[in-house]
């Protein structure tokens, strides 16, 4: 290519497969791979950077599959949404409004995301599509919207549909409030059974307070306890065989006293196969039981918590308590899940007696 005519001016060859356009002094980069001729507008007028950029254009190219490289955007979204089919609905879900929010964005001009090549998708468009999208949004929400760009653009990288990952630079840049998340002590966690089980005009008040138990007391996820399968409960043995559903890993926690005769009635003359839960979401029963009672608004996870925190404040080894969570690392649960209760807090605080007279 020594000239390539246009109406205002001509693309000048300085370096190999680097071109100046002598109107503007503009850089692009001219590649071919394969048989397929590419030009890249390297956005500088600085020859040192126009060369770096065109190597970093080339690296680019060599690590994209040539084949798939023109894939736009919302057809990848589809396939990549179709691999994804053993994720929790829930999960799912997410995937599929963010993405999808993704393909009707418009960086520039009126074209969607969605119609343009993956390859066109940035850095900088990203960060402004996250920005606008978890604006209205906790940040705890804001960073799962996150985790799933990064999670598709990693894949697709990793497909080799795009030659580098955009996603990678990107940050969650607001800090998360700070508010004191109160732990319900036994007496509330019995009360709020208690409420449950007593409101008269509710047909599932029995199988909500049984399934609320089984939380508080066995310190299992609202989506363990609503895929526990009748198989999975060894009263033999004394123990349930559980499957952590966003993660998939499988691991074994005993049946605790608390628990036991519970699970005894519930799977007495059921099949295999039958769920141990009828319910999958008690939110509205339990939301009324604490409004009732003047409780904070516990939440599912509060009751999780409670387990946690009263097995920690017992002095069992964070490592079994992490075990029994299904994590391979203490830390997690000591991070995410604990909190010390105002009880143990006065207790421990009472050691601390000496004399400064």
């Amino acid at each position: 290519m020594k000239h390539s005519k246009s109406q205002t001016g001509t693309f000048e060859r300085v370096a190999e497969c680097l071109y100046r356009y002598s109107t503007t002094g503009a850089y692009f980069a001219l590649l071919k791979l394969k048989g397929r001729q590419t030009r890249v507008n390297l956005q500088t007028r600085d020859l040192a950077t126009a060369k770096r950029k065109r190597d970093a254009e080339k690296d680019k190219l060599i690590r994209t599959d040539q084949d798939r490289r023109n894939c736009t955007l919302s057809e990848y979204v589809k396939t990549y949404l179709e691999s994804k089919s053993q994720l929790a609905f829930k999960t799912r879900h997410r995937y599929g409004r963010v993405l999808s929010a993704l393909m009707r964005y418009k960086a520039s001009g009126e074209v969607p995301l969605g119609d343009g090549r993956m390859g066109k998708v940035t850095t900088e468009i990203l960060r402004r599509f996250h920005k606008n999208l978890g604006s209205s949004v906790s940040v705890r929400t804001s960073k799962e919207y996150l985790t799933v760009l990064k999670a598709f653009f990693r894949d697709a990288y990793a497909d080799k549909v795009i030659g580098d990952d955009p996603a990678l630079g990107l940050r969650e840049t607001r800090k998360p409030e700070t508010s004191l998340k109160v732990i319900p002590k036994l007496e509330q966690v019995q009360q709020v059974i208690a409420a449950i089980r007593n409101e008269r005009l509710s047909d599932t008040r029995h199988e909500a307070a049984d399934f609320l138990t089984f939380l508080a007391g066995a310190g299992l996820g609202n989506a363990e306890a609503a895929n526990l399968l009748v198989s999975h409960v060894d009263l033999k043995e004394g123990q349930i065989r559980i499957k952590r559903v966003k993660t998939n890993v499988e691991f074994v926690v005993p049946i605790y006293p608390a628990i036991r005769d519970l699970l005894v009635r519930r799977t007495k003359g059921k099949a295999p196969t039958d769920k141990v839960f009828t319910v999958r979401d008690i939110k509205k029963s339990l939301a009324r039981a604490c409004e009732k009672l003047g409780f904070p608004n516990f939440t599912h996870r509060s009751f999780r918590k409670f387990f946690i925190t009263r097995a920690l404040d017992s002095g069992t080894d964070p490592r079994v308590v992490a075990a029994l969570q299904g994590h391979a690392d203490p830390r997690l649960v000591l991070k995410v899940y604990s909190e010390v209760s105002g009880e143990h807090l006065k207790k421990e605080a009472a050691k601390v007696d000496f004399d400064l007279g």
